[in-house]
Formats: structure tokens, C-alpha cells, sequence
């Protein structure tokens, strides 16, 4: 049965030292020579609020982050996210960096459970990308896949999977149930390039399905986040 792999699929739909001040000598005395200091510059306190600068400094790092976010830079997206976090912030800054850091993440810990899904192919191994549309493994590396069908041999790359065999190879490793899965899936289409429109605009419905489901995550947040950065 010869069926697109890419396909909408019906399966997915709504369904984380104080520094000592040195005694002043006597007047009398003269002032010890001071000790060599081991403490640099990043060790220095903190201030509680950022100064201009550092506001002005702390949007050139969002900005950077959103970038990294948009051009689907999977290597680069989720540690600078976290970076990001580390630096004083104002509230508002702080929200936004919360958000990059969810929608970093949680698009991370998808696209790490399609290479682990492929971890678990073996050659020769068959299985259904969709009920009576059976494919045979050819060979199965954590960043590509050839397999067989309809007397074909196709190979694709870790980012030239088909939408319907990425889900399908998730699968392997994530539960396609459970709300991290779902946002997760729905923000990995919304950051890939090669999702055409109808697939982005199911992915925001997806991620609309598990508003408030999600640990530790304001998904609510999160969506207006996603919508403003990678809406086209």
C-alpha cells in the first residue's frame, strides 16, 4: 500500500565567598603587605538589580538565543538558553528567559528521543509507519536511516526524516501521551525548517492541548513566546 510519509497523522492530535575585610593596622604600624588576591572578577557579588548596561547587554543575549532558536541551531539553542538564566534580569527578562529555556528544552528533549528511537532499529527489523504501510530497516544510526518499501530504498538524514517517521521513531523512545511529548513534538515542528504550513499550524494546536499540563513550565507563557518568535 503505497501511502505519503508525510502525511498529516491523526494518532497526535489533543490528545530542569564572603570576602573578609582586613583589620585596619595602628596608626603606629605599618600595614602588612596584602596577600595575593584568587578571586576574579566573575566571583564578584552579584547586584540585585542589573544596571542599564547589563539590561542593555541582557537583550543582545535574548535576542541571540531567540536567533538560535529560529535557525534551528539544536547544538547551540538549550546551554545558551541556560546561560541566560544565570544573568541578573530584570522581571521582565527573567519571564521571557524562562520561556527560550522551556521551548529550548522541551524541543531538545524531542529531538534527543528521535535519536534515541533510532538507537533501538535494528537491520533487517520491520515495523509500521501507519496501520498496513510496513517499512524494513536497512541500516539505523542515531543521525540517519535507510529503509525499504513499496521496492525502494530511501536514506534520510536525522533532519530529512518525513514528518509521519519522525513521530513513529519517537515513539520508540518517548510515550506520544504525555504532555512533555506532545509540547515537545509541537515545538520541534515549529523550529524545523522543513515543516510546511499545515504541520505548523497543527503544531500550535498541540501545544494549545497541553496548556497547564506541563511540570514546572508556564505553557501559557510558553505559547506566546513560541507564537512571536517562530510564526512565518
Amino acid at each position: 500500500r503505497n501511502m505519503p510519509l508525510d502525511a498529516p497523522s491523526a494518532t497526535m492530535q489533543p490528545q530542569p565567598p564572603v570576602s573578609q575585610e582586613p583589620v585596619n593596622p595602628p596608626p603606629t604600624q605599618t600595614p602588612p603587605p596584602k596577600e595575593p588576591s584568587n578571586q576574579s572578577a566573575a566571583d564578584e557579588p552579584i547586584p540585585d538589580e542589573p544596571t542599564p548596561a547589563m539590561v542593555q547587554s541582557n537583550q543582545s543575549a535574548i535576542e541571540e538565543v531567540e536567533e538560535l532558536i529560529r535557525s534551528a541551531n539544536w547544538k547551540e539553542m538549550k546551554p545558551a538558553a541556560e546561560a541566560l538564566l544565570e544573568r541578573t534580569l530584570t522581571p521582565d527578562q527573567s519571564s521571557l528567559a524562562s520561556s527560550l529555556f522551556d521551548i529550548a528544552d522541551l524541543s531538545m528533549y524531542y529531538r534527543l528521543g528521535i535519536e534515541r528511537g533510532l538507537a533501538t532499529l535494528d537491520a533487517a527489523e520491520t515495523f509500521e509507519i501507519a496501520d498496513d504501510f510496513p517499512v524494513i530497516v536497512v541500516e539505523a544510526t542515531t543521525d540517519s536511516l535507510s529503509i525499504r518499501y513499496n521496492k525502494k530504498t530511501k536514506t534520510y538524514s536525522l533532519d530529512d526524516l518525513p514528518p509521519r517517521l519522525t513521530e513513529r521513531i519517537a515513539a520508540f523512545a518517548l510515550d506520544p501521551e504525555q504532555p512533555a511529548s506532545i509540547a515537545g513534538l509541537a515545538l520541534y515542528r515549529l523550529i524545523h525548517p522543513k515543516t510546511n504550513e499545515e504541520y505548523r499550524q497543527d503544531a500550535f494546536e498541540l501545544l494549545s492541548s497541553v496548556d497547564g499540563q506541563l511540570e514546572s513550565v508556564d505553557s501559557t507563557k510558553l505559547q506566546k513566546v513560541a507564537k512571536r518568535i517562530l510564526s512565518k
